[in-house]
């Protein structure tokens, strides 16, 4: 059985998956099982990549085929029961491991069995492989990356505060995963699935170590789902992450910033509402936003128009979409 398991899961992205799977192939580390599902893409590239993976010819390598679209979570929820391994990644198929990732991770976890997982600063690349110093340096303030040092962190409150740690590339403790319940039975949906699995762990008081050094690639391009799916004007993203946050309790600072965060998601959960013209959803949602932060100007203003002028507020809505 290999040490690591490395999931990369796919769809309709022949030419980005190559770069995802042979990123990890030339990985310093080698003792890794590495398992590509591809989520129903069209025909034609279901070819390609099988014969890709059959050139390349390495045993290490698995290639599954989903008969339907099962999505992130269902695609999360397939690597996750085919593990055994005693580390667990999943690598979006448009991202890449610098060739000494998991060398690194490896050697941070296995040195403090009390840590769930290891994260490392990204930089970002576009569609055509460029990097940009800009987005990198924008990527990391707004993760809360900048001028942290190296070191134990805790999950929870980074999470909450900045969305600090990712999915894609992040290197698991599998028992860690195992102790949290991976997922809520009900989870749903790509961004949902990701704030879960990293909500269980830090609920239940996981660590990881964190290394500001940029050891992996996050590809920010046109098709990316952070574009197509617009997760913050997303109702289902919204409503699935405010049950998510509704259901849980903490203490401390951590329970003021899941009743900030709270806030954030009902007020944007408010506003789509306001822009599909249902009022009184629109109403309800923005009023418990300004419960929850009853100090912020903007939940006031527009918890007023949502009671005084709804249509006003559904049209500054559209405009500013």
């Amino acid at each position: 059985m290999a040490k690591i398991f490395v999931g990369i899961p796919t769809r309709n992205r022949a030419d980005y998956v190559r770069e995802a799977i042979r990123c990890v192939v030339e990985q310093t580390f080698r003792d890794v099982r590495i398992v590509v599902s591809d989520n129903a893409s069209e025909p034609e590239v279901v070819e390609s990549l099988e014969s890709f993976v059959k050139e390349l010819d390495d045993p290490r390598i698995e290639l599954h085929l989903q008969p339907e679209d099962i999505h992130e979570t269902g695609q999360g929820r397939f690597f996750f029961e085919r593990c055994r391994e005693e580390y667990f990644v999943i690598l979006h198929d448009d991202d890449r491991l610098e060739p000494t990732y998991l060398e690194t991770a490896l050697s941070r976890l296995d040195s403090d069995a009390a840590l769930a997982c290891f994260v490392a600063d990204p930089y970002v690349f576009d569609a055509k492989g460029v990097t940009s110093a800009d987005a990198t340096a924008h990527y990391l303030a707004e993760h809360g990356r900048a001028g942290r040092s190296e070191g134990a962190i805790p999950v929870l409150e980074p999470l909450l505060e900045s969305g600090f740690i990712p999915i894609s590339g992040t290197f698991f403790r599998t028992a860690a995963l195992r102790d949290s319940g991976f997922v809520d039975e009900e989870c749903r949906g790509n961004f949902p699935f990701e704030f879960n699995l990293l909500l269980r762990l830090g609920e239940r008081g996981a660590r990881a170590h964190y290394l500001p050094r940029v050891l992996l690639g996050f590809r920010f391009h046109d098709a990316a789902l952070r574009v197509t799916m617009k997760p913050w004007s997303n109702p289902h993203v919204l409503g699935s992450m405010i049950g998510m946050l509704e259901r849980r309790r903490f203490a401390g600072h951590a329970e003021a910033l899941r009743i900030a965060r709270l806030a954030q998601l009902h007020r944007g959960y408010g506003l789509v509402r306001a822009s599909a013209g249902e009022s009184a959803a629109s109403r309800e949602h923005l009023l418990r936003a300004l419960r929850l932060a009853p100090f912020s100007p903007r939940n006031w203003l527009y918890a007023c128009a949502a009671i005084a002028a709804p249509g006003w507020l559904r049209s500054f809505v559209r405009r500013n979409a």
